[in-house]
Order: C-alpha cells, then sequence, then structure tokens
C-alpha cells in the first residue's frame, strides 16, 4: 500500500497551487453551486441539468488546468487567467440555476423609493422604453451592448491576467 510520504511532492503540490483569494472564490462558488441545487430540487424546479453540469464540469476543467499549469508550467499569468475564468464561469452557473429556480417571484421587484428618486429627477423607464420603440436600430444596438456583458467580462479578465493583476482578478 502507497503511504503519502511515499508520493513524490510534485504530485502532491497540485492540489494546493491557488493563491489565497483563488480558494476563498473557490468555496463562495461551490457553496453557491450548492445552494443553486439544493433550492431548485427542494422548490421542485424544472431545471435542464444537463447544460448546466457541462457548463460546471467546464468550469472545474478551467480551474484544475490553470492549478497544473500554475505548478508544472510556470506561466503563472497564464494559470491566473484559466482559474479566474473557471471561476467567473462556475459562479455564473450557479447564479443562474439559482435565479431561474427563484423565479417568478412572488412579489415584484419594484423599489418604491428608487421609483420616486428617478421621478424626482424626471426619469421614467417606461417612457424610455415607449420611445425607444420607435428606434428599432436603437433597440437592436441596445441589444448587443446587453448581450456582450459576459465576454467582456471575460476579456477583463484575460487582460488583467495579463499584466499579472492577480488582485484585481
Amino acid at each position: 500500500m502507497t503511504q503519502a510520504k511515499d508520493i513524490p511532492q510534485k504530485y502532491t503540490r497540485f492540489a494546493f497551487s491557488f493563491l489565497p483569494a483563488e480558494r476563498l472564490l473557490l468555496a463562495i462558488v461551490f457553496a453557491a453551486e450548492f445552494i443553486a441545487i439544493a433550492t431548485a430540487v427542494a422548490l421542485k424546479r424544472d431545471v435542464e441539468w444537463p447544460p448546466f453540469l457541462v457548463g460546471f464540469s467546464a468550469a472545474i476543467g478551467f480551474v484544475a488546468i490553470g492549478a497544473y499549469i500554475r505548478d508544472s508550467k510556470d506561466a503563472d499569468r497564464f494559470a491566473l487567467a484559466l482559474v479566474s475564468i473557471g471561476i467567473f464561469s462556475g459562479f455564473m452557473a450557479a447564479s443562474s440555476v439559482l435565479i431561474f429556480a427563484l423565479l417568478p417571484l412572488p412579489n415584484p421587484m419594484i423599489d418604491d423609493w428608487l421609483t420616486r428618486t428617478e421621478h424626482m429627477i424626471g426619469y421614467d423607464w417606461r417612457a424610455l422604453v415607449m420611445a425607444l420603440m420607435d428606434y428599432p436600430l436603437a433597440m437592436q444596438m441596445l441589444g448587443l451592448v446587453y448581450d456582450s456583458i459576459l465576454p467582456q467580462m471575460v476579456i477583463t479578465i484575460l487582460l488583467l491576467a495579463a499584466v499579472g493583476r492577480a488582485l484585481l482578478l
């Protein structure tokens, strides 16, 4: 039987090659995943599990490959990018399941204080949306901006990792 002391250091070090902040974020991601799954199951929500599990598996894969690269390939910035993308992807997978498990909400999500404040400064969301309906090109452009949020986050992660800004990540 192989004892732990018989395993070469290069094989055991891999499991601990995360930065302290990465360990904390990974714990948060796993907790969020657990809460999302438990909430969906407890509320008996129909969840399309295969895409969710593929996304979460890919996130784990990014993290594992990043940890391996950090440990054995001496490419810290590339490893930082992979681990960060894995953490981001895992959290997004968990939050999407949780959001859909909790919808529809029993009460409308309208903040009375925010609505009053908007009206005090002359802002009316409904009026803005109705006015934009007359400009389909503007609506399409705003849709593209909205759809670009996740790719922008990934690009930001890659750029911060490329310049070695681990703390900002």
